[in-house]
């Protein structure tokens, strides 16, 4: 456990040191909530960025509030543009997204994928909180990457961090947490696509349950 927090707190120590234009984007998932503590202790010059979607619960906005509350910070909303929501709505209809995976991609392109490519234009590092442990894909992730979908350079400091890290650190700092965690929500994206889950399940089996795909939305898919 050691190594992987001092490995961790090197890494932002580098970053720390760096002249480089540094963006940090949130959905206020537990990993998140680590991260960007870590940040602001670190004294982390970067701007931190949360995507609304424009169907998220309404929890997502509580943890908002309380996060800036908790770190005396500001976080920047991302929104998808009105006439891509429009032109997507008119398509597929309101749900179109459950009838297809393509469906649910476009929309994922729309709501997330879009808003932040045209924002994390402006940076020349994006730091993520994503782990291995959250699923198979996130396992092959390196800690610094060219992501070409961005044209960005990406840097995941939490890779190797365990689950009991992560919570032992959370518990330590008092760190506020999305109260759908404890509702059986492990993993939280756009409410009609999120569902709770059983002990037994994986975290991210909640997320677009009713396809087999890699469940991810695209942000941290390279292509």
């Amino acid at each position: 456990m050691t190594s992987n927090i001092s490995t961790l707190n090197g890494s932002l120590e580098y970053l720390k040191n760096s002249n480089k234009r540094i963006a940090f984007t949130t959905s206020f998932g537990d990993e998140g909530q680590m991260l960007g503590h870590l940040l602001v202790s670190h004294n982390i010059n970067c701007d931190f960025i949360t995507i609304d979607t424009g169907r998220n619960f309404p929890e997502y906005y509580e943890i908002w509030n309380k996060t800036e509350k908790k770190l005396k910070i500001k976080i920047k909303a991302l929104y998808p543009k009105a006439t891509d929501i429009s032109a997507l709505i008119n398509k597929q209809g309101p749900l179109g997204f459950y009838d297809s995976i393509e469906n649910r991609k476009n929309c994922c392109d729309v709501r997330k994928v879009f808003p932040l490519k045209k924002e994390i234009a402006n940076y020349d590092i994006w730091i993520t909180s994503v782990r291995k442990e959250q699923n198979n894909h996130r396992q092959t992730l390196k800690f610094v990457e060219l992501n070409e979908k961005f044209n960005v350079i990406k840097v995941n400091p939490l890779l190797n961090i365990k689950s009991e890290e992560l919570y032992s650190y959370i518990e330590k700092h008092k760190i506020p947490l999305n109260t759908l965690h404890k509702k059986g929500y492990k993993s939280v994206g756009c409410q009609p696509c999120t569902r709770p889950v059983l002990d037994d399940e994986h975290p991210r089996a909640g997320r677009w349950w009713w396809e087999s795909s890699k469940k991810e939305c695209g942000l941290h898919i390279d292509k």
